[in-house]
């Protein structure tokens, strides 16, 4: 656009009329159409150049925006952006991959409607959490239901920050959720084998234990055995020490 104006100032000032004199109405006329030539083609030179630097902004933004959408894209834990409200504005793909959403789906959609909290019916986000989320800007493991669209739910630890504006206004919320199921099967291999050995531990602890009352009660035996044999030993000595006194 900013080149069809110049050329049609240029074709204006090729054709204009040339007057004799500048002092007639015509030279008047003559100069002061010249100067708003001239003050045209300033003004579509400026033009021409924030022009020029308007595409050159577009294209950047356009390569920023490549950009971060392939680090979403790179991203394995779920990444749900949303507005102030809590209303979603994008999704990475591993929410539509994984939990079967497409972006339609969830588009301007409350973000309870597909989180929930660790209790079920609870809120994703609670007042006192709400209010350290404004506070500190970040709230970190966050622990939640996470529900896929075929209805299973999915345990995650979330984290959220706060995103905002050059002026500090409020325009949105990161919300990052890491699917836990495996470290909970883990945890529950731990608690399994945990609670195997010490059965193990309990079992052996019995043993060791029978074992030492058996030998306690083997050992009272003997030394009951071996008192008894001594008064025996001592009842023949007194026996045969009265048969020589009576002898």
């Amino acid at each position: 656009m900013v080149k069809r104006v110049l050329a049609l100032t240029q074709d204006v000032q090729r054709f204009a009329p040339k007057a004799e004199s500048a002092e007639d109405e015509g030279g008047i006329l003559q100069q002061s159409f010249s100067h708003l030539i001239q003050q045209m083609q300033t003004n579509m030179t400026e033009l021409g150049t924030k022009a020029r630097l308007l595409e050159e902004t577009e294209q950047k933004l356009g390569e920023v925006s490549v950009y971060s959408a392939q680090i979403l894209a790179s991203i394995a834990d779920y990444v749900i952006v949303t507005d102030p409200d809590m209303r979603v504005t994008k999704v990475n793909p591993a929410v539509q991959t994984l939990l079967g959403y497409g972006v339609d789906d969830l588009k301007d959609q409350l973000v309870e409607t597909g989180l929930r909290g660790t209790g079920g019916g609870e809120v994703l986000m609670g007042r006192e959490e709400m209010a350290d989320l404004t506070r500190a800007g970040t709230l970190w493991g966050k622990s939640g239901m996470l529900r896929s669209r075929s209805g299973e739910g999915i345990p995650v630890q979330m984290n959220l920050s706060l995103v905002r504006d050059s002026s500090g206004l409020l325009i949105g919320i990161v919300i990052v959720a890491r699917d836990v199921r495996e470290t909970l099967r883990l945890v529950a291999d731990l608690q399994q084998v945990k609670t195997t050995l010490e059965e193990r531990v309990r079992q052996r602890t019995q043993q060791i234990e029978q074992a030492m009352q058996e030998r306690e009660s083997a050992y009272q035996e003997l030394t009951r055995k071996d008192d008894q044999l001594i008064r025996q030993e001592k009842m023949a000595s007194l026996g045969q020490l009265a048969a020589g006194v009576a002898h």
